[in-house]
């Protein structure tokens, strides 16, 4: 789907179980200090994130930042899942698992199991899938040692 189809949507999204913040939260209820929340379905690779310590297993927004600035992860991959019917949260991880490390070398220039990033993913939920028809894996990347990061992992070889 292109941007165009995503923008202005929001669905509900549950987060890989691995995925590791370090980012000190701000006195904006909306985020992260200098984060600027936008819906999931705006979110498209190369942006990155600044999420809070807080961050629970289900997100409907994403706190953006400039890659510039510290930022604790950075999509990398968005890829759509073809199933007309909800295939269920285990296909779902299973898909992003396989589809996101696919992805991982081709952008950051080093494989997953030679990088000091690792990869994790968001994956719609059954209210996403059926209320907004999202269909999309996020793909998102971090820092094994949980430090943040400044400027774009893309080409980084790290």
């Amino acid at each position: 789907m292109g941007m165009a189809g995503r923008v202005g949507r929001i669905a509900r999204y549950v987060i890989a179980a691995t995925l590791v913040v370090s980012a000190c939260s701000g006195d904006d209820d909306d985020g992260p200090q200098g984060a600027d929340p936008i819906g999931l379905g705006e979110a498209g690779v190369g942006t990155c994130l600044l999420f809070s310590e807080d961050v629970g297993p289900d997100v409907d927004e994403l706190p953006v930042v400039d890659c510039a600035v510290e930022h604790s992860h950075e999509i990398f991959g968005v890829v759509t899942h073809l199933a007309e019917v909800y295939p269920g949260f285990d296909v779902l991880e299973q898909f992003a698992q396989t589809e996101c490390l696919a992805l991982f070398e081709p952008y950051v220039g080093v494989g997953a199991f030679d990088s000091d990033l690792f990869y994790t993913w968001f994956v719609p939920t059954l209210d996403g899938w059926n209320d907004a028809e999202d269909r999309e894996v996020l793909c998102v990347l971090a820092r094994q040692d949980a430090a943040l990061m400044t400027g774009s992992m893309r080409d980084s070889n790290i």
